[in-house]
């Protein structure tokens, strides 16, 4: 299976930092570059869509929510039943996430 942009020994790591732009900053700024190339676009896109957003009604807190969770997977292994996430988990991890981007 692929890598996600964040690659998958840095997501409890970039959920860690998720409260601190700094940290934020830090991590993406030591992706391969090919990933951080690509994160970059992204968000330079994702402001772009954000300053149209009276015409397309889209907002950042969406946007986030929406990419957060394509950036940053869950690795494989974590994924199988025996470490399934209760709900409220999952929603801190989703939020984590979001603020992450």
């Amino acid at each position: 299976t692929s890598e996600p942009i964040i690659p998958y020994n840095l997501h409890n790591v970039c959920l860690s930092a998720s409260s601190n732009y700094l940290q934020c900053k830090q991590i993406v700024m030591q992706l391969p570059d090919h990933s951080k190339n690509v994160f970059l676009y992204l968000c330079f896109f994702l402001q772009e869509l954000l300053s149209h957003s009276s015409d397309n009604q889209l907002d950042g807190k969406t946007l986030a929510t929406l990419f957060g969770g394509i950036f940053i997977r869950e690795p494989p292994r974590s994924r199988n039943p025996s470490s399934a996430r209760t709900k409220s988990n999952q929603q801190e991890a989703d939020r984590k996430k979001a603020n992450f981007v």
